[in-house]
């Protein structure tokens, strides 16, 4: 049946939920150990179809299936959505009430506001437990941590469990990162609301897989958990675009010419710290090493026409704009390593990364070449690749002289501990369980 007009422009409800304390599992009837209605209050929180980083939901469903309820509660909008959401909704299980919260471009004060705005409505929600139930454990994600002080009275409200979801250490994420003073007020208030967050929470649960001590040191009292990003078996499709079609053949030409290719998909920003890969491999340019491997840069960003210049005289370096995402997969899953590039802030790294590029690679059997220092990390943990420990192009050029020297068989088989991490510790089935856990257990 053909969507109306309305229907196709708008976010609109589904389907009403049945919650049961029973479950099927493979044919089984399996007793959920206590059924819990969770509140998930993540302001830039995706919904399928509206944007594409969607790991509440992806939580939210296998809390679901488990037998527990949970309601999340995004911005209406937000720079991650592709349109305005305006209904309540509920897709593939999972309800979806946006709070009110104006528009905005950039990250200027109309970005400032619409922080505000979504705090602002978090009080509001203790009137509508008629609608959502009453929740026995409420989540707050962070970025932005500002509403941890209107979730906490909310979760006192409904003697409800306070989880408070960390993404990012303030103030080091905008001080290191971002480079604003730790006098700046965003920089204040966010540092005065993450720290309220750890005296409060009765859980806090963190994307960052050394972030524990950094809590403790500034105030935690409660449970912590690690739940990183996840990995979710990704739609692949074979390039049937043009654009699509020139990088897998790009790909496979290098390939039969014997060399090992090198893929960085994503944004071409100076965050992405890809003058480091480029001058890394001018480095080698010079060396035997440079007729064993070839570089594909696919997406685009600010940098991309200095990146060009910069690598005009390497013809081992080629640039591809962004092609449909099911693509992107295929053609990343057809190279031999993946390239995760950022700047070497070790101040907020030293707590661990959660990259979702890394996660993607891992779970294409990939080995990974992380260009800067960090601890904590999937690739580390796993063995499923290089940790440089420095964004110096020397140390990035040994890195890539290290992978490409492999066996093919000594590469695969370290892309195999990648896969297998992927598929044990990284899948949103066992996060997800991890993380129900911890919430029971938290006091």
């Amino acid at each position: 049946m053909g969507k109306t007009d309305k229907e196709a422009n708008s976010f609109f409800y589904i389907s009403r939920i049945t919650y049961k304390k029973y479950v099927v599992k493979k044919s089984k009837i399996v007793l959920v150990k206590k059924s819990m209605n969770i509140w998930y209050l993540n302001h830039y929180a995706a919904v399928p179809g509206y944007g594409k980083f969607l790991r509440s939901q992806h939580l939210a469903a296998r809390w679901q299936q488990a037998g527990h309820r949970c309601t999340v509660f995004p911005a209406r909008y937000h720079h991650l959505l592709n349109a305005p959401l305006s209904e309540r909704a509920c897709i593939d299980g999972v309800e979806y009430q946006p709070l009110p919260a104006r528009e905005y471009s950039g990250n200027g004060f109309q970005r400032l506001l619409n922080i505000i705005d979504y705090c602002r409505a978090i009080p509001s929600l203790k009137h509508r437990s008629d609608e959502f139930g009453a929740p026995q454990a409420i989540i707050l994600s962070s970025a932005p941590p500002m509403g941890i002080f209107a979730t906490h009275r909310l979760a006192r409200h409904f003697n409800a469990k306070l989880v408070f979801e960390i993404r990012d250490l303030w103030p080091l994420s905008i001080t290191e990162i971002a480079g604003k003073s730790r006098l700046h007020p965003l920089t204040a208030i966010s540092e005065i609301s993450e720290r309220y967050g750890y005296k409060h929470a009765n859980l806090c649960a963190s994307l960052l897989g050394n972030a524990e001590d950094f809590m403790r040191q500034h105030g935690l009292r409660g449970s912590f958990v690690y739940v990183p990003n996840g990995y979710e078996p990704q739609s692949v499709k074979e390039p049937a675009s043009p654009l699509g079609k020139t990088v897998y053949q790009r790909i496979r030409q290098w390939q039969q010419e014997g060399r090992k290719v090198i893929i960085h998909p994503g944004a071409q920003g100076i965050p992405n710290a890809l003058d480091v890969l480029i001058n890394a491999c001018r480095k080698l340019s010079c060396t035997d090493v440079d007729s064993k491997f070839a570089v594909v840069l696919l997406g685009e960003g600010t940098e991309t026409s200095n990146l060009k210049e910069l690598a005009k005289d390497l013809p081992n370096i080629a640039f591809f704009p962004s092609i449909p995402k099911e693509e992107a997969f295929y053609v990343t899953a057809a190279c031999d390593i993946g390239y995760s590039g950022a700047r070497d802030h070790r101040k907020v790294y030293q707590y661990g990364i959660s990259f979702n590029k890394i996660v993607d690679f891992m779970g294409a059997g990939l080995p990974v070449i992380v260009p800067f220092f960090t601890r904590g990390d999937p690739v580390s943990l796993s063995g499923c690749g290089v940790v440089t420990d420095s964004d110096a192009p020397e140390d990035v050029a040994r890195a890539i002289t290290r992978m490409v020297g492999y066996s093919d068989q000594e590469r695969q088989e370290i892309g195999r501990k990648g896969k297998q991490y992927a598929d044990t510790q990284l899948s949103y089935a066992s996060i997800a369980e991890r993380y129900i856990r911890a919430i029971e257990d938290a006091v």
